[in-house]
């Protein structure tokens, strides 16, 4: 659902693919929301061309997030410190961003940048609730600023919803939220790598070869 740039992997998968399977171009289509901008970007662009490097493709991603090409370094830069994010998981690093992208939002007039630009600030939200040493009066109190903060972002209506539905959205929301929290300090998911690129060693070897199942015989000799 956030903004997860993905770079480094989708790099290194795209060229997995290429050499080891032998698939070139993009041999699957992933429907998703506006929040998935950046790494759905990312994603079909190295799967046509594995040569492209994460600064050609940052480069790309500025130019389509901004009408305005002075503005395109600052973007680099949120783009960047996002992907470092997810190796660091430093709140700085978000914050970093949020206020790289809250800055251009006035001058800027790109939806994709808008919706980037509010997952990034549901994202700092999260990040802020699990900080060593927040009390649960204050998670609570963070989580009611954030319920109030989306409720006018077009991206997050369906978990905040219209006024008739407005007991079921809280309900919903706190749901979310909460599921979100649980799996963004869950040991497994701490553990799984994140964006740097990993070694394939571990894997059988990759073909793109058809495999024939070797069924077992019967009592009379003929195959099953």
């Amino acid at each position: 659902m956030f903004p997860h740039p993905f770079i480094r992997r989708a790099i290194q998968e795209a060229q997995y693919a290429r050499d080891e399977v032998g698939a070139d171009g993009t041999m699957g289509y992933r429907l998703a929301p506006p929040l998935r901008f950046i790494d759905d970007y990312v994603f079909f662009r190295v799967s046509s061309d594995p040569s492209l490097t994460q600064e050609q493709l940052v480069n790309e991603l500025a130019g389509l997030l901004c009408e305005k090409p002075e503005n395109q370094g600052q973007v680099k830069e949120a783009i960047n410190t996002l992907e470092q994010f997810w190796s660091t998981r430093k709140l700085e690093d978000l914050e970093r961003v949020e206020k790289l992208l809250r800055e251009l939002l006035p001058v800027e007039h790109s939806k994709n940048l808008e919706y980037v630009s509010n997952g990034v600030t549901f994202l700092t939200s999260l990040i802020r609730m699990v900080q060593p040493g927040v009390t649960p009066s204050q998670k609570n109190k963070l989580k009611l600023e954030l319920y109030q903060t989306v409720k006018p972002m077009y991206i997050f209506q369906g978990l905040t919803a219209d006024i008739v539905w407005l007991p079921e959205a809280v309900r919903f929301f706190n749901a979310r939220v909460d599921m979100m929290l649980q799996d963004y300090t869950s040991p497994i998911y701490v553990t799984v790598p994140g964006t740097e690129v990993v070694g394939r060693s571990v894997y059988p070897k990759a073909t793109a070869q058809p495999f024939t199942f070797q069924w077992p015989k019967d009592a009379s000799g003929k195959k099953d």
